[in-house]
């Protein structure tokens, strides 16, 4: 259940404002096990949840993004002051089990799992994407399309680094007419999407902070895009030890290499559909539905 939409307007089952708080609250409780994402706390203030009607729950608390990074130890202690009986820790990505970002660089409890953002792949590309043989079919009616389009989605241009990028594309679209640039900013999921599926690279993030590839990239590889963003040595290693799989993601190490590594993927047919089969085959075998369901349903099991 949701309790707050955005403008990113992602699918949900249900959204608490539909119902009344008694029945929401009813409906947590019927549960077996309850699954919190990301802050809790408003949503036992809100609802006024009973910490002692939820002790024989199975309780896993996901952190996916800023608040596990930067608030953790406000989270620890939400945790102590709400949570009681059975939980387990779990965030969406390695570079969240590294130090916070806060001042006291508060460190990861060492139980945390890790639980991979899931989408599901065979439905957004059919979906959203195109097949050969519709791409065949709309050319046949016009001229075939001899554009190459780089796109870049940031949620916030600081915490990406889209700079980075507006540097490098620019410095490649002078040296290759067909390069075109494509931003999008402030849309619904949906819209991102179909922006995609038209594309034929993805520009991540260069956060402050070296990190890991953000939803989206997994979202583009639904569409086999090359990808390109700034990710720690920690969550590369992290990746081959869990899964023996290495990172696809393109990197780099200044500007000039950022650059020469756009202009010759813009110019390289064959060298963009290379790098984004491979980035579908790692992003699918780690963030398809089945992988993510049965590591979500083992930390369910594992509880007592």
């Amino acid at each position: 259940m949701t309790a707050q939409k955005s403008y990113i307007n992602y699918p949900t089952m249900a959204h608490m404002g539909g119902f009344s708080k008694s029945l929401c609250r009813k409906m947590i409780y019927k549960a077996d096990a309850v699954a919190f994402l990301g802050s809790f706390r408003p949503l036992f203030d809100g609802l006024r949840l009973s910490k002692k009607k939820l002790e024989d729950k199975k309780k896993l608390l996901i952190f996916m993004g800023s608040e596990w990074r930067n608030g953790r130890a406000g989270l620890m202690r939400h945790i102590d002051k709400y949570i009681k009986g059975s939980y387990k820790i779990v965030v969406g990505s390695p570079c969240m089990m590294m130090p916070a970002e806060d001042e006291a660089k508060t460190p990861c409890p060492k139980d945390v799992g890790w639980l991979p953002v899931v989408r599901s792949f065979d439905e957004i590309a059919s979906k959203y994407g195109w097949c050969n043989q519709d791409k065949s079919a709309m050319e046949s009616f016009g001229v075939p399309r001899d554009k190459v389009y780089f796109m870049h989605a940031p949620t916030s241009e600081e915490r990406k680094g889209s700079n980075s990028f507006y540097y490098a594309m620019t410095r490649a679209q002078q040296l290759n007419r067909h390069l075109e640039f494509k931003l999008i900013r402030g849309q619904p999921w949906v819209t991102c999407l179909q922006a995609m599926a038209d594309s034929d690279l993805l520009f991540d993030q260069d956060p402050p902070f070296p990190e890991t590839y953000g939803g989206i990239s997994v979202e583009a590889s639904c569409f086999k895009l090359p990808i390109i963003s700034r990710i720690s040595k920690f969550a590369v290693d992290f990746w081959k030890h869990e899964t023996g799989l290495d990172c696809p993601v393109i990197q780099w190490v200044d500007d000039d290499d950022l650059f020469k590594k756009v202009y010759l993927l813009a110019k390289d047919k064959n060298l963009r559909r290379e790098f984004g089969e491979r980035c579908y085959r790692f992003m699918r075998a780690i963030h398809d539905e089945k992988p993510v369901a049965h590591r979500f349903m083992k930390f369910i099991e594992e509880m007592s």
